[in-house]
């Protein structure tokens, strides 16, 4: 029988998963389509049955059961934990189950749980009790999920890195379904507000404040609710003459968001040197801008030697995009050459498409929402995220969920031990 209090282990960001609840009263099932609205189930799909055990016994008698299953009933004698236990036997090893009964029984409590029932828990039930119950369960089941960093990197102003980074978060968001957060350090030099179509309303240092000192719901205040699986930090209230944050202060923030996001995608082209260095070091994913420019290219060389320095891994996370290609094809240095020079094949190529960036950042247009930016988005941008962060996201979750699998585990085993 659960405290409803949340706990410092489960204000995570949840792993991807599936809950499964089967009641017949309105109240639970309400309770139960509100978790969509906590952050902490950004990953976790929930489904609602007006149902009980029966209906349980019947629907997984057909299909796969989910990572968690929770039943109500308003009848807890024998025969309810008989239907418990043919419930049992409809369902996968690895599935958790919570019961919801009338009553406050400590008796049957301790029944259910030395049955391998997660928890018990009282009707009637409150958001905030059932959001802790599923998010203990299931972080005790399948554990913590590791979010992923992304981080743009431009070899020098003007390759168009906002632009990427703001193309990538939309990508991710809206195309590949990912929960993203948009970070831009560039402080009262960002632009980002201009193409997301926001206003200003706190500055870095005050976020990195926050999130020293305060809890993930104050910074959240902070965000700008892009669309509903895209959030964007409203900083840019910075004083532009003035260092807008330390590597320091950009951890605090990355610290806090982590366990929020799935994804988080920074933009460093603003950013002070050591930001980038930091940056460099924590990314998952690193995506290089340049341009076909010479210039722009003798940098990226530069850089790549120094990431490499940086980081052993360098050569896996790290991606070349060669931006604005075809500005001033008689002085672009050809992608064969390049990959030559560098020693790195770039793995994006993207043309110079004034018209679509420009009308995105001035106009606050979704790049998306364009014909030219959307196929520029699932031609060029989402294999790139595929081949990098969302991959290494793909592949931490079967290890986990595999790890688990190993591990033995739900209500079924425990109920087959008893017989």
């Amino acid at each position: 029988m659960s405290s409803s209090a949340p706990s410092h282990q489960t204000a995570v960001l949840l792993p991807t998963a599936s809950v499964a609840i089967f009641s017949r009263h309105a109240e639970t099932l309400e309770a139960a389509r509100a978790l969509t609205q906590d952050w902490r189930f950004a990953r976790v799909t929930v489904e609602a049955h007006e149902g009980d055990t029966d209906t349980a016994i019947a629907t997984y008698q057909r299909n796969s059961s989910p990572d968690m299953l929770m039943v109500q009933t308003d009848n807890i004698d024998e025969g309810f934990t008989d239907k418990l236990g043919e419930l049992a036997g409809c369902c996968e090893e690895k599935t958790a189950a919570v019961v919801v009964g009338p009553v406050n029984d400590v008796a049957l409590y301790r029944r259910l749980i030395t049955m391998g029932v997660s928890d018990y828990l009282v009707h009637p039930v409150k958001v905030e009790t059932l959001a802790e119950v599923i998010a203990r369960a299931l972080l005790e089941r399948l554990g913590v999920m590791d979010s992923r960093l992304l981080v743009l990197l431009g070899t020098k102003g003007g390759v168009g890195t906002s632009a990427l980074a703001q193309a990538a978060a939309w990508t991710a968001a809206e195309k590949l379904g990912q929960k993203t957060l948009l970070l831009d350090m560039a402080g009262g030099w960002s632009s980002l507000g201009v193409g997301m179509g926001f206003d200003p309303t706190t500055t870095l240092s005050e976020a990195a404040r926050v999130s020293n000192r305060g809890s993930a719901e104050d910074l959240q205040r902070m965000f700008h609710a892009a669309s509903p699986k895209l959030s964007v930090l409203a900083s840019g209230g910075d004083v532009m003459l003035e260092r807008a944050i330390a590597h320091g202060q950009m951890e605090s923030i990355l610290d806090m968001v982590l366990p929020q996001f799935p994804l988080v995608i920074l933009d460093t082209s603003g950013a002070p040197e050591s930001v980038r260095q930091k940056a460099v070091v924590r990314a998952n994913g690193l995506f290089l801008v340049s341009t076909p420019a010479l210039s722009a290219l003798r940098l990226s060389r530069t850089l790549i030697q120094e990431i490499r320095s940086l980081r052993a891994d360098a050569d896996k996370v790290l991606r070349l995009v060669i931006n604005m290609a075809g500005t001033n094809p008689a002085s672009e240095v050809r992608e064969g050459d390049i990959k030559e020079a560098l020693e790195v094949e770039p793995s994006a190529v993207i043309p110079f498409l004034p018209k679509l960036f420009m009308g995105c950042e001035s106009e606050g247009q979704k790049i998306l929402d364009i014909r030219e930016g959307e196929a520029l988005a699932m031609s060029k941008i989402a294999p790139l995220m595929r081949s990098t962060v969302l991959q290494g996201m793909l592949e931490g979750s079967a290890d986990k969920d595999k790890d688990k699998a190993d591990a033995g585990g739900g209500f079924l085993a425990n109920l087959f031990k008893k017989k």
